[in-house]
């Protein structure tokens, strides 16, 4: 029996950033690089969330694993991660109606 397979390229979750009137919701990609990082930052700024990446590793082209810190409202949320499927993305959520921030593993 012989067993042919396509070549395929594994491609991992895109990231997601939503913003609305009453909030914010950033879940992180494997497929990151630091200036798009920056990048979002930068956008979010305008909605008066300061984020910062640290502790950044890659796996060649592919981010494997990273710090966030969070501030929003006096409010600092801090979380990390490896990427390891939980089955729930990885970021943060802020509720500007009710002023509250959540930082790591988020179900969406």
């Amino acid at each position: 029996m012989v067993l042919y397979l396509p070549a395929c390229k594994f491609k991992y979750k895109p990231y997601e950033l939503t913003i609305a009137p009453d909030n914010v919701t950033m879940i992180y990609g494997r497929e990151m690089s630091v200036n798009l990082l920056d990048s979002i930052a930068t956008v979010l700024q305008n909605e008066d969330i300061s984020v910062s990446h640290t502790d950044l590793k890659y796996d060649g082209d592919v981010l494997s694993g990273i710090t966030i810190k969070v501030d929003f409202q006096g409010k600092t949320g801090v979380a990390s991660t490896r990427f390891v499927n939980k089955g729930y993305g990885f970021g943060f959520k802020v509720d500007k109606s009710r002023g509250n921030l959540t930082v790591g593993d988020i179900k969406h």
